[in-house]
């Protein structure tokens, strides 16, 4: 048994999924922890660089005194659902693939939201964290080659910094 980096529980090294898919075990999840009936459907459409070019999901959950043969139909319906991560790659919207695969069920719209990346990053920040660094670091830094490249490993922005740049930004410091 170890410790989880930054984290005070042991881990086992045990594999905490039982059916190895997200969306049927956050299903599994709901039901078992909530007990709620809910379907996930989750959908990703990769490039051939391996780049996600569209990704979408669907999140459906049973209301109190929700018909019992209406959840196993739609459960039923969502093995033969289309990618729909695919459409989203092709500019189809969220809501016309709903209102096309779920068309026997009438759905009705009651909001409407995009969940989207954003990354904040910036030149700045990295100057801020460069200059936080111990001597010993920064001395590192300028005997090491150049251009000195950061990358944000969020959203793989590069960020290029030159000798008398960072010469420039330690002394600073001083």
């Amino acid at each position: 048994t170890k410790l989880l980096e930054g984290s005070r529980t042991p881990f086992s090294g045990q594999v905490m999924l039982q059916y190895g898919n997200l969306a049927n075990d956050l299903a599994l999840y709901f039901q078992e922890s909530e007990q709620t009936p809910t379907l996930f459907y989750i959908s990703i459409k990769f490039d051939r660089s391996g780049r996600v070019w569209g990704a979408g999901g669907l999140f459906m959950q049973a209301l109190p005194g929700s018909d019992e043969s209406v959840l196993s139909s739609l459960q039923d319906t969502s093995k033969f659902l289309g990618g729909l991560g695919e459409e989203i790659s092709l500019g189809i919207s969220p809501e016309s693939y709903v209102r096309r695969e779920f068309k026997d069920y009438s759905p009705e719209f009651l909001s409407h939201g995009e969940a989207y990346f954003d990354c904040h990053c910036s030149r700045d920040n990295f100057e801020y964290y460069l200059k936080g660094l111990p001597l010993s670091e920064k001395e590192a830094i300028l005997d090491g080659e150049f251009p000195l490249v950061l990358e944000c490993l969020n959203c793989s922005s590069d960020y290029y910094f030159d000798k008398p740049y960072l010469e420039r930004l330690f002394q600073e410091e001083r």
